[in-house]
């Protein structure tokens, strides 16, 4: 079992990301959060703090990807996907955090 708030990053991170316009990859998600939560709430509710920390969550899940397949990868290209990914992170967490949820 694991908790919703991780139920709903896992759905948001799957389809919904996208590295080049994290805006509206933030939209996009946002969106799809309102429409699932809607008919999640009847068999689960979540608190407004654990609904604004889904969104947080996807990062956590990227990051937790990202780690895995930098094992499969060479040093040298381990290191430049870590780099990479960082900037995105920081880009997504910047996007969050405008938010006013």
């Amino acid at each position: 079992m694991s908790y919703n708030v991780m139920d709903f990053g896992w759905l948001l991170q799957t389809d919904w990301v996208s590295y080049e316009n994290q805006e509206k990859s933030l939209e996009r998600s946002l969106r799809l959060l309102d429409e699932v939560y809607a008919g999640y709430s009847v068999e689960r509710t979540m608190t407004e703090s654990e609904i604004k920390a889904a969104i947080h969550c996807v990062a956590i899940i990227h990051f937790e990807a990202l780690s895995l397949d930098a094992k499969m990868y060479n040093k040298g290209y381990a290191t430049w996907l870590a780099d990479r990914e960082y900037h995105w992170l920081m880009g997504w967490r910047e996007c969050c955090n405008k938010l006013s949820l």
